[in-house]
């Protein structure tokens, strides 16, 4: 029987000792989950054994003086790649968990019913969309987003509809943008205009004004398309609203 370990026939035990190690390691790569399908404990709970793993891997971690031994290949270059993956990983989760108990704070009181619809899914309330304007500094105008008017209906008001529309947002960023079933909604753009986009809700006379008030000139325009495609020309008004913000 031959020697697992022999050189004799040109098999190297180094070789086959990162073999097993490799295969050790790929344990559970197929069930690695994306951390926005994990819940906030889930990561954080990932963050933290990324963390202790990538210590270890430096002998960072205290250990008990009677089992410690020499910290072989701390300083190695694969150690240090080793570390810099499992960090990156750890931050990933963690960044996961805070968007998600973020997602969980804005829609805390939201119904079910309201966080999985987009309150732009109900175009026989909505009942204008204007073109929102902002003068610059050096003169003249630029697109920033779009103002909505919705109906009053029964039990909304505009804190209420302030909510929703938060919780939306929220939940765009922590699920992801431009998804196929609510590629309608201007609130889902992308990103870049989560991080640059403002909701207000204000209460006029006989409705509630929405106005989506865009950084960059390009979500802008992307907002009003789609506030202007959900009500169709009739709705559409050309008089644009001059964004009294500075």
């Amino acid at each position: 029987m031959s020697n697992l370990y022999s050189c004799s026939k040109g098999t190297s035990a180094t070789l086959v000792l990162t073999l097993a190690l490799a295969a050790a390691e790929c344990v559970g790569c197929a069930g690695a989950r994306n951390p926005r399908d994990m819940s906030v404990a889930e990561n954080q709970a990932v963050a933290e054994a990324d963390e202790k793993q990538a210590d270890s891997k430096l002998c960072a971690m205290p250990t008990d003086a009677a089992d410690s031994g020499p910290c072989w290949g701390a300083q190695s270059e694969q150690t240090r790649l080793d570390v810099a993956e499992l960090r990156r990983k750890a931050a990933e989760h963690r960044n996961a968990a805070a968007v998600l108990k973020a997602e969980e704070d804005a829609c805390n009181g939201v119904s079910e019913a309201d966080r999985v619809q987009s309150p732009f899914s109900h175009q026989e309330d909505i009942v204008s969309v204007q073109p929102l304007l902002e003068s610059l500094p050096q003169g003249g105008t630029r697109e920033a987003g779009a103002v909505i008017l919705f109906r009053k209906v029964p039990r909304l008001t505009a804190t209420v509809l302030q909510k929703i529309i938060d919780c939306h947002l929220a939940r765009d960023a922590a699920f992801g943008f431009d998804a196929r079933e609510l590629e309608y909604c201007p609130l889902n753009v992308n990103p870049l205009g989560f991080r640059k986009l403002k909701a207000t809700v204000t209460e006029r006379a006989h409705a509630f004004a929405v106005k989506l008030d865009a950084e960059d000139e390009k979500v802008a325009r992307k907002v009003l398309a789609r506030a202007q495609m959900l009500v169709g020309p009739p709705r559409c008004l050309q008089t644009p609203v001059l964004n009294e913000s500075t």
